[in-house]
Order: C-alpha cells, then sequence, then structure tokens
C-alpha cells in the first residue's frame, strides 16, 4: 500500500496531525507513506517517513501552484509517477492538494467534506466536521475513514493520542520550563 498524505502548511497544523502520520506508521508498518508537507515542518515526520518520500514545499508556492502551470504539472508529474493506492488530504488543504490528489490515480482519495475547493470530484469520501469536535478529532476521524476502505480489519483507535515528539529531543537536555505552541502559530 502506497500512501500520498497532503499536509502543506505551517507548525501548529502538522504537530496537530502528526498522531495520524505516527498511527498509521504504528499501525501499519509495511506501508509506503509519502507526505508532502512544509519544510520548516519537515523535522516533525523524520521519524515516520523516509527522507525520498518527505516531499517539501513551501505552503505559499504550493496553494498558488495554480498561477504557475509549469509548476503545477512539475507536481502532478512528480506524484502521478509514484502510483499511490490512496490519498488522504488534510482538512486545511486547498484546491491544489485535491487536484494533485485525484490527479495522482489512487482509487481511494479522503478529505474534509464542506470545503469551499474550486474542484468537483476529487475525493471519492468525503468527512464532515460533527458538532464539538477539534481539529485533531477531524483529522483523526478523516484518517479512520481512508483505513476503513483499505483494511477490513480497521484497527483505527477510537481517540487520537498526543503527538509524540521525542525524535525531535534527541541529545537535548531537558528543561524545567514548558512551551505552548498555538495550533495556528507559523
Amino acid at each position: 500500500m502506497h500512501l500520498l498524505i497532503l499536509k502543506v502548511n505551517h507548525l501548529g497544523d502538522n504537530v496537530v496531525f502528526l498522531p495520524v502520520v505516527q498511527t498509521l506508521r504504528r499501525l501499519y508498518p509495511h506501508w509506503r507513506l509519502t507526505v508532502v508537507t512544509a519544510p520548516q515542518v519537515a523535522a516533525l515526520y523524520q521519524a515516520d517517513v523516509v527522507e525520498d518520500d518527505l516531499l517539501l514545499t513551501r505552503p505559499d508556492r504550493f496553494n498558488t501552484a495554480w498561477q504557475r502551470p509549469w509548476e503545477l504539472a512539475s507536481w502532478a508529474v512528480r506524484l502521478k509517477v509514484r502510483r499511490f493506492d490512496a490519498a488522504l488530504v488534510s482538512y486545511d488543504q486547498g484546491s491544489v492538494a485535491h487536484w494533485l490528489a485525484k490527479f495522482t490515480g489512487a482509487p481511494a482519495r479522503v478529505g474534509a467534506a464542506g470545503l469551499k475547493i474550486r474542484l468537483r470530484d476529487t475525493l471519492t469520501a468525503e468527512v464532515a466536521l460533527a458538532p464539538g469536535w477539534s481539529m485533531a478529532q477531524w483529522n483523526w476521524e478523516t484518517a479512520r475513514a481512508l483505513v476503513a476502505r483499505l483494511d477490513p480489519a480497521n484497527r483505527w483507535p477510537a481517540e487520537p493520542p498526543a503527538p509524540n515528539l521525542d525524535h525531535l529531543a534527541d541529545g537535548l537536555r531537558p528543561a524545567p520550563s514548558r512551551i505552548v505552541i498555538h495550533a495556528g502559530s507559523k
């Protein structure tokens, strides 16, 4: 199974999304995960995604690639040759991510419902935001919907765990203070 994950945005949103990737890696170690994300957050995914499958782009360039057809075409070719079995499009991804997911030809493409996406029919399944869900829960339920299509055993946990950031602390000494990062921080 080769899964494309589109999560091109900033630090806080990726920290909140990280448990999805970590759980996919833990439950499906034999799956190949390719993550398209921003360079400044690449370290978050390095413990779970091999370097060749971590595709980096600036969010502003990626999200406006439709204005530069040669860049959009380059991304399309770069992704299509990887022959994905499925694509997971995070709730906060725009039209470029949706179009690229469809263009890959992946038979299963799951993402968030109710977004203002210029293109229609890019996903094979959409997950609507339920009352009371946090963004972390919406990410989690979207991944659950994808896993339900790909794995008949569907061992996806009911609740998302906290992100494991231990791989970022290698060689660092614990400090007595705390750092708080707002989920929308850049």
